[in-house]
């Protein structure tokens, strides 16, 4: 649903993706002082010894160091983004000054709220929360801090609602990625890839394939969870593809980077 939605948000409403970047990045300030708020007032607090002091291998791995540079990769979750207005850099005015603001300023903003709100939340969980009937500690956590499960289901919400816009964010980046890579006949079809809609002005191929690619993947966890949560099989299988493409034929066609300019209607490649 998220996919599809996201979908929408990057083409029958691509206009409006400026606006709803702006609605989302209030939603997430409102949010983020709502959730402070709520965790520092109302809940009961772990202590300080107990927070950066102590250590559970609540995972079963072998090693808690190694358990600990795992969990390094949710945590990663935070910073992901700072790379997106490099994606998006041909539909930013003044790109060469407002790309690396809007990089340094995602990497430094989702460090220190993400820090915050992690240290945050070290304080309010509970090893409890962990056998929550949800399947979710956070939202345990939630219900146990505000003692209401429509104040609980209200926070939830907040966060769906935020990860819809971060959904819509990644396949416009992602979209735009493809699409440049096409332009410049990285990509097998790169003319059907690469060309950009007139109505919409937004390349819906590519848009497309950024929605295809993430629902086929998420089918595999109906066959099975393992097959799902196995990142190295994906990556190989894509590797192969490329490889093989490449030396099919590919580089060949493999022209960039070149520019894609609207010249009295038409959409012209150009150096």
């Amino acid at each position: 649903m998220f996919a599809f939605a996201a979908g929408i948000a990057n083409t029958i409403l691509a206009q409006y993706l400026a606006l709803l970047e702006i609605i989302a990045a209030a939603l997430f300030v409102v949010a983020f002082a709502a959730n402070l708020i709520v965790f520092w007032v109302m809940a009961p607090h772990n202590t300080a010894s107990e927070v950066f002091g102590s250590f559970e291998n609540g995972a079963g791995w072998s090693n808690t160091g190694f358990g600990m540079l795992t969990a390094q990769l949710s945590v990663l979750y935070l910073l992901i983004g700072s790379d997106g207005a490099a994606h998006m850099s041909e539909e930013i005015q003044d790109a060469g000054l407002n790309v690396p603001r809007g990089i340094w300023g995602s990497y430094l903003l989702g460090a220190v709220t993400g820090f915050v709100m992690l240290v945050t939340f070290c304080f309010v969980f509970t090893a409890e929360a962990l056998e929550s009937p949800t399947g979710f500690p956070f939202i345990q956590v939630y219900l146990d801090t505000t003692g209401s499960v429509v104040r609980a289901q209200a926070l939830t919400a907040v966060l769906i609602l935020l990860i819809f816009f971060g959904g819509a964010n990644f396949m416009a980046s992602a979209s735009r990625q493809t699409f440049a890579f096409a332009r410049d006949g990285g990509l097998p079809f790169s003319r059907h890839i690469a060309k950009v809609s007139d109505r919409f002005s937004v390349p819906l191929v590519a848009v497309f394939l950024a929605l295809a690619v993430p629902v086929l993947i998420s089918l595999i966890d109906l066959g099975s969870t393992v097959a799902f949560q196995a990142a190295p099989v994906i990556f190989a299988g894509i590797l192969a593809f490329a490889l093989v493409y490449y030396f099919a034929g590919g580089y060949k066609s493999y022209d960039g980077p070149v520019i894609l300019v609207k010249d009295q209607g038409n959409w012209v490649r150009t150096r």
